[in-house]
């Protein structure tokens, strides 16, 4: 076992360095009636390097016996499936014998796995914005999608990276900045945020059926449809999901290469649709729709050590955090623009701007690729393409679920995949009708929330726990993962927000509220929320957690 004063520079660690249980781990065995307890006092052993290993969850055959002696025959299909290859474990770190080896297929399947995250409809659906709700012409939305996707992914990508570093879901991380309790709240609004983007999702997933059927299949039977399928990569675990998300990539892209050369007789009316709306450009449009992309794009900066915990410490942070950046930005840039292109066309040609008003954005792309056979086809193809990201986001949502409600790590980790899609298909259905109101104002609300998890998430590790070091010496120390003993009270963090949610909403510009700082820019069309909170939350956390650690040391 590592003495206390031992570090680890997780850097310098070989892939392949075998993992030898610590000498104690029997003397520190609790008694049976509570070593499977989530007591957060209970003492766990960690091998020479500082890693935590030997509590039931941690190992998968340590998962299956646990489960194989609890429950009786319902326990018994638990191990049977753990065993075969599904994913049991929730939020507990993930051991260096779980790892595996890091090889160039492995920031291959991060590429692909964030950019099937957007890789689909949902992505066309926040481009529409632009010209639609802001009034911008088409070489203005390029710019604010390019400028702003490109800054609202960087949290996301530095995030992943900690995956590897420290075997530690992502609402786990943000323990040792927001403390263990003030991290429920975090925890409850990412499951919020997950829960919306899967009742997105999947609204559009079942609008492409229902529109390639001719109506004979109706949205509400399409949206079961569309969750019906996403269970299963997410059911049997992350290993699964990085293969679906490898699958389907590129018939994602075929899809949407195929929709553009449809298209391409149309687009050239986008000019005639920007004279039609009058499209023009303000500073209040360009930050209202970069406020709407960043929602968009940086909150998955709340998941993103989730799909990386499985790699080894030593994979490289800078190509693993490259590979995430690509997967993002290419997908969310190039789909958002042709979103906005389309909507310019709807303006100027009355069958699209029909369609539009009759079925939304699968209106539009329905309408893009025609009525015949092969654009049926594309419809069908681009409502199953969804699903990639509806898997992700329920194995997501069953973590964050785990972090926000602990007494559910008592579920297996699968099971909860079950759950989550029974909660957010009915939340889906009744949302169905009121698509583009529920999708620009949840939007909104993604982005100032996000800002002030980003914040001091961000700042704790670059200021206060750089270099990232394991053991009970470094800056890292595993085995307190759950013990609020030896996590942060989350003084810095309660502090940052109570002066931060005051800023987002002096920066909000919206129907429903306009800030005293929005009502400056242009007439109160400026919304800043995002860029108040994240400067506010800034300022008051750097020198708040300084003083935390100062005085009360952790």
């Amino acid at each position: 076992m590592s003495s206390p004063t031992q570090v680890l520079d997780i850097e310098a660690l070989p892939a392949s360095r075998p993992i030898t249980p610590s000498v104690n781990e029997e003397k520190k065995a609790l008694p049976s009636d509570r070593r499977h307890s989530m007591d957060d006092e209970e003492e766990e052993d960690e091998d020479e390097d500082g890693y935590p290993i030997g509590k039931t969850g941690y190992s998968i055959e340590q998962q299956a016996t646990h489960w194989d002696s609890k429950w009786g025959a319902l326990g018994k299909v638990f191990a049977f499936l753990i065993r075969h290859g599904c994913e049991a474990r929730g939020i507990q770190p993930v051991a260096l014998q779980d790892r595996e080896k890091v090889t160039p297929l492995s920031y291959l399947i991060q590429t692909t796995l964030f950019a099937t995250l957007n890789a689909n409809i949902l992505t066309i659906s926040a481009g529409v914005l632009g010209p639609e709700l802001f009034n911008l012409p088409l070489k203005s939305c390029v710019a604010t999608i390019l400028v702003f996707n490109a800054i609202a992914v960087l949290p996301v990508a530095y995030f992943a990276t900690f995956g590897p570093k420290l075997g530690l879901r992502q609402m786990v991380l943000s323990r040792y900045t927001f403390g263990r309790w003030p991290n429920l709240v975090p925890a409850v609004l990412n499951v919020c945020t997950a829960v919306g983007f899967l009742s997105l999702t999947s609204i559009l997933g079942g609008q492409l059926l229902s529109l390639a059927s001719g109506g004979t299949l109706s949205w509400s039977l399409g949206i079961v449809l569309v969750g019906l399928i996403g269970i299963l990569p997410s059911f049997l675990g992350l290993r699964a999901i990085h293969l679906y998300s490898l699958s389907i990539l590129p018939i994602s892209l075929i899809i949407h290469i195929a929709i553009v050369g449809l298209s391409a007789p149309s687009l050239a009316y986008v000019s005639e649709g920007e004279r039609v709306m009058n499209a023009t450009t303000t500073a209040g449009s360009v930050l209202g729709f970069g406020s709407t992309i960043i929602g968009f794009a940086a909150t998955y900066a709340s998941f993103a050590s989730d799909f990386t915990t499985y790699l080894p410490p030593n994979t490289s942070a800078p190509i693993l955090a490259s590979c995430v950046w690509i997967g993002l930005f290419a997908p969310l840039v190039l789909l958002q623009i042709l979103g906005a292109a389309f909507y310019l066309v709807a303006m100027a040609l009355p069958s699209w701007d029909q369609a539009l008003e009759a079925n939304g954005v699968a209106g539009l792309v329905a309408a893009a690729v025609g009525s015949g056979a092969g654009g049926k086809c594309l419809l069908v193809l681009s409502a199953l393409i969804v699903t990639g990201n509806g898997s992700c986001t329920v194995y997501s949502i069953g973590l964050s679920a785990q972090a926000a409600a602990p007494w559910l790590m008592l579920i297996p980790r699968y099971f909860l995949a079950l759950l989550v899609t029974f909660v957010y298909v009915p939340i889906a259905l009744a949302l169905s009708s009121h698509f583009s109101s529920y999708l620009s104002n949840f939007l909104y609300i993604l982005s100032y929330w996000i800002s002030l998890y980003v914040a001091p998430l961000a700042w704790e590790n670059i200021l206060f726990r750089n270099p990232i070091t394991v053991g009970q010496g470094g800056t890292y120390d595993l085995t307190g993962w759950s013990d609020k003993k030896k996590l942060p009270i989350g003084y810095a963090a309660i502090a940052s927000w109570v002066v931060g949610v005051p800023a987002v909403t002096a920066g909000i510009s919206q129907l429903w509220w306009v800030g005293w700082a929005a009502a400056r820019i242009e007439g109160g069309k400026g919304d800043i929320g995002f860029i108040l909170g994240f400067s506010a939350c800034s300022l008051v956390f750097i020198p708040a957690r300084y003083i935390e650690r100062r005085y009360i040391g952790r």
